[in-house]
């Protein structure tokens, strides 16, 4: 399990607090969360990876408010050794 706390300074000086969580399971499946502080924009954000040999997919959802509303993302990926 891997938990993660990160401040970013935006762009007009204010601070942004961020914690997120990875969770994963027999080195194929991989959960993933998060949330930020002090944002107007984005707010609560989820995925799930999976991995096989060298491939892997991910998914994402983030949740910009009422900027974007909700997006998701899927991405395909492969290792070359």
């Amino acid at each position: 399990m891997l938990i993660e706390n990160c401040q970013n300074i935006m762009l007009h000086n204010y601070i942004v607090d961020t914690v997120g969580l990875e969770y994963g399971y027999q080195g194929m499946l991989y959960l993933r969360g998060g949330y930020s502080f002090n944002s107007d924009q984005e707010k609560l954000s989820a995925g799930l990876g999976l991995k096989y040999q060298n491939y892997r997919i991910d998914y994402s959802f983030n949740d910009y408010g009422e900027y974007l509303n909700s997006v998701h993302r899927v991405t395909v990926g492969f290792e070359i050794n």
